[in-house]
């Protein structure tokens, strides 16, 4: 458990939830075509792509964090927010990078789907 919340990851016989992370980018800032957004769930980082990006993790509350390298920074345009999972739901959440790439980028939860009816 770090700062409160469980360590990101699969529990031994609990039912799944989902974190979607769904990255995205103003066109006009078509440099961050060029560099890897990174997610951490709780401490952990993931792979990530820009668009969308799921994790399946057991039911509990997560600290989200989502930013990407740019030029002196590895932690540009960083947002975080905390989230609660629920077994057999995603969570669906948006980051949108800033347009000035020292700004902080914005992250929010976009509502529950039931896996079973989201694709």
């Amino acid at each position: 458990m770090q700062g409160g919340y469980p360590a990101a990851g699969y529990g031994s016989n609990a039912a799944y939830g989902r974190v979607e992370v769904n990255l995205s980018f103003n066109p006009l800032a078509w440099i961050l075509t060029m560099v890897t957004p990174q997610v951490v769930i709780n401490g952990q980082r993931y792979p990530a792509k820009w668009g969308r990006n799921h994790y399946d993790l057991p039911p509990g509350n997560y600290r989200v964090e989502a930013f990407f390298p740019y030029m002196f920074s590895d932690r540009a345009g960083a947002a975080v927010l905390d989230v609660a999972v629920h077994a057999s739901y995603a969570t669906v959440l948006t980051y949108d990078a800033p347009f000035l790439m020292w700004d902080n980028g914005t992250m929010r939860h976009t509502g529950n789907v039931p896996m079973q009816l989201h694709v």
